[in-house]
């Protein structure tokens, strides 16, 4: 399906805490700090020696524009992620979307709705992140960051990409009173078209306000 051809997308992503776990010998742990990843990433990097486990769910519904070829489609993935803090300021990043499940139906025909429902294991990704900037004593200045991703060609053959894909992306967040900030990503991937023979860019850019719930 042509990214030219969605007209509506909604995405509902959650990214629980449930399963963090820290990978420690010190008796006085940081406090956790997670990412949200397909939706955002924050420049905060674990400390080094600490190993931390971030899952979740993730749902996303296309509609795509009239006359297309498919009437909607929907996808569920289950990611996790693997952080590990090499170097004070430096981290490594281990990734899977999981598994995952597609679901679409076709226009109607004669017989109705045609559905094509697949389900697998999605692509793994490795990366590292590093954390520009120190957090400052006021809210004046930001905290910067930069996230390099290698999506590689591993997983089931509807859920992974057909050659690696890398990707650079800035990390911005501003702090806020109240523990509350706001987080801007801007970057850019370079995947492979399998009908071109060639790579194209795509652009990269969230913006998120986080902030404490209780």
């Amino acid at each position: 399906m042509s990214r030219r051809r969605i007209s509506a997308t909604f995405l509902v992503y959650t990214w629980a805490g449930l399963f963090t776990t820290t990978i420690t010998a010190q008796d006085k742990r940081p406090p956790i700090s997670t990412d949200r990843p397909g939706v955002f990433f924050s420049s905060d990097t674990v400390p080094w020696g600490t190993g931390q486990i971030e899952t979740g769910a993730g749902y996303s519904y296309f509609r795509p524009e009239e006359g297309s070829a498919i009437s909607r489609q929907q996808q569920f993935s289950t990611p996790v992620l693997f952080r590990y803090g090499l170097f004070n300021n430096f981290e490594l990043r281990l990734s899977t979307q999981g598994v995952s499940a597609s679901y679409q139906d076709s226009p109607p025909s004669g017989t109705g709705f045609q559905e094509d429902n697949e389900w697998g294991f999605g692509y793994p990704s490795v990366g590292l992140k590093w954390q520009l900037t120190e957090p400052p004593e006021s809210c004046s200045k930001p905290l910067l960051g930069i996230l390099l991703m290698l999506d590689l060609p591993v997983g089931s053959q509807s859920f992974r990409p057909p050659k690696n894909v890398f990707s650079t992306t800035l990390l911005v967040d501003f702090p806020l009173r109240g523990d509350f900030s706001l987080v801007l990503n801007a970057g850019a991937s370079f995947p492979f078209d399998s009908g071109t023979k060639t790579r194209y860019t795509e652009g990269i850019g969230t913006i998120a306000f986080t902030g404490p719930l209780g």
